[in-house]
């Protein structure tokens, strides 16, 4: 019995599906390169730890309060070209400011 290959799809495959999703935006869709994404942020608490987390989320990227009550925030993941990768990075940066950051802060979503 010879052992089952598993097959993966080549980098260069990936790089492509990327450029491809990239080339089917619309210039409304397609984000400036000085503005990423955006994502919404909601805040849980409005503990001291959690203004530490998003002071220091505010030198990585441009972080505006919405609503009076200012539990929701908008992030602009300006080193992203696509939502779903935005995501991922905001989530990547936080984890590496607290890893408690989803105590304070609920999982970022695309702004609609």
């Amino acid at each position: 019995m010879t052992p089952r290959r598993l097959h993966r799809r080549s980098r260069t495959r990936a790089s492509a599906t990327k450029l491809e999703r990239a080339a089917a935006l619309t210039d409304a869709e397609r984000p400036t390169p000085e503005r990423g994404p955006q994502l919404l942020l909601e805040r849980i608490k409005g503990d001291a730890q959690g203004t530490e987390i998003l002071a220091a989320l505010g030198e990585h990227y441009e972080i505006s309060a919405l609503g009076e009550d200012r539990r929701l925030l908008q992030v602009v993941v300006d080193d992203a070209v696509f939502p779903d990768e935005a995501v991922v990075r905001l989530a990547s940066v936080l984890d590496g400011i607290d890893q408690d950051w989803v105590l304070h802060i609920r999982w970022p979503k695309v702004q609609a």
